[in-house]
């Protein structure tokens, strides 16, 4: 099976450093740079994940501004992050991707931050929807705007903000440390979640929907995914920084 990812790709940069002492200019610490990384992020993320899992899978390159997101780590402690946000050309990228032929993609992947890529994502949704692949979405934005949609992957707080209470489709629902819940196909699946050490929550909803997607492809039951997906972003959020199934 072959997998598509369009989204919001981010930069997510990680800069490294120690510290012995207090800055004398304010109560903060004065940090030693010892060496920085730049990983992929957002939609870039899923795609990494999904290849390291062997699945043959295609980024969507929208040639679009990329945020990106600066972290610092001082001793192994989160000191501050740094956003430089950059918004894509939504109307140049829908007009890109409606002349794009997505009928040999078994799933695309809508992987959404809200800098611009899906604004359109309605439109998109219904030309992919048009030559056969169904389409997962990972949302930032309200309901209405994923109609058509295969699946949508909202967390707790974007189910209630973005009002996804009354979506009639196969939907999955995680709630950070909770027991996540699905319903696909008019069946419902509640998969516990095990409690562990959290180092780091950045990209566990990516690694989640890789690993449940790396299910799909394999063709396993639709709760076998699940718990796939569960031990995916349990696993990433046990490491400090961005992380790679």
């Amino acid at each position: 099976m072959k997998v598509l990812v369009l989204g919001d790709i981010i930069i997510d940069k990680y800069i490294y450093g120690t510290s012995e002492r207090i800055s004398p200019e304010a109560p903060v610490p004065v940090v030693k740079y010892l060496h920085e990384v730049e990983t992929l992020g957002g939609a870039g993320l899923v795609y990494e994940n999904l290849k390291s899992l062997g699945v043959d899978v295609t980024l969507y390159e929208t040639e679009q501004p990329r945020s990106i997101k600066t972290r610092i780590i001082c001793d192994g402690h989160y000191i501050t992050r740094i956003d430089d946000d950059e918004d894509a050309n939504s109307n140049a990228v829908l007009s890109n991707v409606l002349c794009s032929d997505f009928s040999e993609y078994d799933y695309v992947i809508l992987s959404d931050y809200d800098k611009g890529v899906l604004d359109n994502a309605k439109q998109i949704i219904a030309h992919i929807n048009s030559q056969g692949s169904k389409v997962i979405v990972d949302p930032k934005r309200y309901a209405h705007n994923y109609q058509d949609a295969w699946l949508v992957k909202p967390n707790n707080s974007e189910y209630t903000k973005f009002e996804f209470i009354d979506w009639q489709g196969n939907i999955i629902t995680t709630d950070a440390g909770h027991s996540v819940h699905a319903t696909i196909d008019n069946i419902e699946y509640t998969i516990p979640v095990e409690q562990v050490e959290v180092s780091d929550v950045t990209g566990a909803g990516d690694c989640f929907l890789a690993a449940f997607v790396y299910g799909l492809t394999k063709e396993y039951t639709y709760e076998k995914c699940l718990q796939l997906a569960v031990k995916g972003s349990t696993e990433a959020v046990t490491h400090v920084g961005t992380y790679t199934l």
